[in-house]
């Protein structure tokens, strides 16, 4: 499977103690869609996957 890494989306949330979380879609093959998170402190994770 080969990784496209195409952007689509960014955004920026607040979390409840006031940090920014950023979120991003990538696609990885037709079709598949990843929403990953990033917090202030470097962590980071999948949010939804989508078909």
């Amino acid at each position: 499977m080969e990784k496209t890494n195409l952007t689509k989306a960014e955004s920026q949330q607040n979390t409840a103690d006031g940090l920014k979380m950023v979120e991003w879609v990538e696609q990885y093959e037709n079709g598949v869609y990843i929403t990953l998170t990033s917090s202030p402190s470097g962590e980071k994770g999948v949010k939804r996957v989508r078909f």
